[in-house]
């Protein structure tokens, strides 16, 4: 009686290594997605607060005041912020032309898709929510259809 003897191989072969490697890639692909979306509601949220704490300071500072027809961007470096925004535009505070109780808000350089985002927000205690209902802020332009980046909103408050 012969017996043979099999040599059994060990390690993989070619075609489980490019299984894993699909697989790798796929998860790899998956997280930039859900990493560049988390990056996107992070400089939202960075806007949001942004706007609320020059809100609650012009207002501070400006308690005593009947109007804002002085304000300028003297508040953002008062409060030792930065004019820029997360998304590479800039912040302005001016007081509104046709009502010098009002004061704006401006934030620049928005994409189209944060544009949109940012003329629905509700801005809850800005003027167009109090008589809109609804959103908060206005876009320019108003469509929102500048593909450049160059897109604008304007927050009104009292």
């Amino acid at each position: 009686m012969s017996f043979s003897i099999k040599k059994r191989e060990s390690g993989r072969t070619m075609i489980e290594m490019l299984g894993v490697l699909a697989i790798i890639g796929v998860l790899t692909v998956g997280s930039i997605g859900l990493y560049s979306i988390a990056m996107r509601n992070m400089k939202r949220s960075q806007v949001i607060q942004d706007v609320q704490l020059l809100v609650q300071e012009v207002r501070s500072l400006y308690a005593n005041a009947i109007d804002y027809s002085d304000i300028n961007n003297g508040v953002i470096v008062a409060l030792q912020m930065a004019e820029r925004n997360p998304f590479g535009g800039v912040y302005n505070i001016v007081p509104n032309q046709q009502d010098s109780t009002i004061f704006e808000i401006h934030m620049t350089g928005l994409s189209k898709e944060n544009c949109l985002y940012f003329s629905i927000y509700n801005w809850n205690d800005s003027v167009l929510y109090n008589k809109q209902g609804r959103g908060g802020a206005t876009a320019n332009p108003p469509s929102c259809n500048s593909a450049q980046g160059d897109n604008r909103i304007v927050v009104l408050y009292r």
